[in-house]
């Protein structure tokens, strides 16, 4: 499956996705979950989840109005740990580790993990016109999923295993 652009329009779109690590030098699974057939769909690895923040001019609001709502336009990325029979993996400390520094003064990137650490939230907002470095390009945030593998027999340490490197790329072009 080609990975299909997401858009955020007036204020939040949610978008899910299981993860099922590996403790091998294997590629986790990552799928998102498609609304259209209500299943989950293989994400490609080598292709970023691009997702184009949109809001259109609205006739009769001020400018200052206009930068508000592009303020609490937001993408919330849920993603759940995938059960395993022989293991109990979940998402370690806020579960990402960026892979370089990210361009923090044109989006906010916040990682909350929740459910015993079964789900890791990311919640992206406030996105700025000069987040796309030119039209048609997105600002890539570059991070790995981090989880933790617990190990049921006694005296075993519990195992920290990293992802391969998803990329989620953001924009907001600028006004014509």
């Amino acid at each position: 499956m080609k990975n299909k652009d997401m858009s955020v329009e007036l204020n939040t779109k949610n978008f899910l996705f299981e993860l099922n690590p590996k403790s091998d030098e294997e590629k986790w699974e990552l799928k998102y979950f498609d609304a259209d057939c209500g299943k989950y769909k293989k994400v490609a690895s080598d292709e970023p989840l691009d997702i184009p923040f949109v809001l259109e001019k609205l006739e009769g609001i001020s400018d200052k109005a206009h930068r508000a709502l592009i303020s609490r336009q937001q993408a919330v990325i849920i993603v759940e740990m995938k059960d395993k029979k022989h293991a109990d993996w979940r998402f370690w400390q806020n579960g990402i580790s960026l892979t370089s520094e990210q361009d923090a003064q044109d989006y906010t990137l916040d990682a909350q993990v929740q459910n015993q650490g079964k789900t890791l939230v990311l919640t992206i907002n406030n996105v700025l016109s000069n987040a796309a470095l030119s039209e048609g390009e997105f600002d890539r945030i570059d991070f790995r999923f981090v989880a933790v593998k617990l190990n049921e027999s006694a005296g075993k340490l519990n195992e920290i295993f990293y992802s391969q490197d998803p990329r989620i790329g953001v924009r907001r072009d600028k006004p014509a």
